[in-house]
């Protein structure tokens, strides 16, 4: 006797539609990647205008480009036109912050905790 089972199967979720450009502040110094690929030809730029899913920023050098997505957009791996604005990332040093700021606020959580046990009153003895 053979018995079949049913596999659920979960709509697969499109990595494209999925993708949520990291937040960035407006005037945030970032690396621009000239071929849209990470660790070629990295320039600072500044952050002048956000999108859902991309930016517009304007390099050093001054040069305005429009429609710069996050490295990590999988768009981006489509075709050469996805990357004819270039990519944007965070700067090492920004990165390095944000680690950091993560990490205090891990430690600031578990703090919070163990301060509010102490001082947690103590239960009543039951009285006989």
């Amino acid at each position: 006797m053979t018995t079949a089972t049913a596999e659920t199967t979960e709509p697969a979720i499109d990595p494209i539609m999925a993708f949520k450009m990291p937040d960035v502040t407006l005037g945030k110094e970032i690396l621009w990647f000239r071929f849209g690929e990470k660790g070629k030809q990295a320039e600072v730029a500044f952050v002048i205008k956000k999108g859902e899913r991309n930016l517009r920023i304007r390099t050093a050098g001054g040069i305005v480009i429009d429609a710069v997505r996050h490295v990590d957009d999988p768009k981006l791996k489509l075709s050469e036109e996805q990357r004819t604005s270039g990519a944007w990332d965070f700067t090492d040093d920004c990165k390095a912050t944000n680690l950091r700021i993560g990490q205090l606020e891990s430690k600031l959580a578990a703090l919070t905790a163990q301060v509010a046990e102490i001082l947690a009153p103590a239960p009543e003895s039951k009285k006989k």
